[in-house]
């Protein structure tokens, strides 16, 4: 998961899935590539949940990573029963922070991490429940880095430990880490604080998570003012992905252009379920396309489209 220009990625949910073979079994990475400028700009990552994965790697092999960028860090990541396993085979090297292209999507693009399970950094409230990390061959490295982070949690996570390996969860330059539940790992902290306060519960008895002091509730990217026009649109705009349309676009600017000025025409073998009929006043779906509308809430007529309007999918 990359988000290289300006894409703003929250909400995603990964459940019940087995890998075998990979490569990088998971990372997520904000990178300063830009290809649209300044408008938007650096993207975000945030609330991504992994619940029931495991997965076996394969050589090459790149360490799982968070990657953040400062100023642009990924936040609210929880993984609850993720099991990994690492070709490893690495000596002891450095704990420094590798390298790192900002520009390149690639996992190749950061260095070789300094911790063969987990790499952590520029990333706030990460939680790992009841997960584990390991290697098939011996490995000199820590189990897991996290640096320049904040609110990091280990609660019955366990790490295979190299024979050379100077500890097992290193924490550098992090705000409130937690390790609990789990035997006794070594822990290393250069420049960090342990923060293993309860949680505040609610009237029910649930636990809930509570701000930083002096953060700022974050706002759902679904309120983001851009989605305005959205939110008062009246009339609906439905594309289906992988019906092109004439002329193709590979401009955000143009595509919307064309969306709000008219002037598409539908291509050759496109008249499917997923185009959509210009009215006089907006973009709506036609009524192949349209959606079934909920109990109780009758959909009303499709006015006949007036003549001369094209279509686009």
């Amino acid at each position: 998961m990359v988000s290289m220009d300006g894409a703003k990625i929250s909400d995603v949910h990964y459940r019940d899935i087995t890998m075998t073979g990979v490569h990088s079994p998971i990372m997520e990475k904000i990178g300063t590539r830009k290809r649209c400028g300044n408008s938007p700009g650096v993207g975000s990552i945030s609330d991504v949940t992994y619940d029931n994965v495991t997965a076996t790697g394969n050589s090459p092999s790149f360490s799982p990573t968070l990657w953040g960028e400062s100023g642009h860090r990924i936040s609210g990541i929880t993984f609850t029963n993720v099991h990994i396993t690492v070709p490893g085979g690495n000596g002891t090297m450095s704990t420094g922070v590798p390298s790192n292209d900002p520009k390149d999507y690639n996992p190749k693009a950061i260095g070789t991490r300094p911790a063969y399970g987990w790499y952590l950094h520029n990333a706030d409230h990460v939680h790992f429940t009841d997960s584990s990390v390991k290697f098939a061959a011996n490995d000199g490295r820590p189990a897991v880095i996290a640096n320049a982070a904040s609110d990091v949690r280990f609660t019955g996570f366990t790490a295979q430990r190299g024979t050379n390996s100077p500890y097992d969860l290193g924490f550098q330059d992090v705000n409130g880490y937690c390790v609990s539940g789990a035997g006794a790992p070594r822990v290393s902290n250069t420049g960090s604080t342990e923060n293993c306060a309860t949680e505040a519960t609610g009237g029910t008895g649930a636990t809930t998570s509570t701000l930083p002091s002096g953060a700022a509730a974050r706002p759902l990217d679904l309120e983001n003012p851009r989605q305005d026009f959205l939110r008062g649109s009246v009339g609906g705009l439905f594309l289906h992905w992988g019906l092109r349309t004439a002329p193709a676009h590979t401009s955000c600017t143009a595509w919307e252009n064309d969306v709000t000025s008219g002037g598409w025409t539908p291509t050759t073998g496109s008249t499917r379920p997923g185009n959509c009929i210009r009215s006089t006043s907006s973009w709506r779906p036609s009524t192949a396309a349209s959606a079934t509308p909920a109990p109780g809430r009758p959909r009303s007529p499709d006015p006949a489209p007036p003549s001369g309007t094209s279509s686009a999918s």
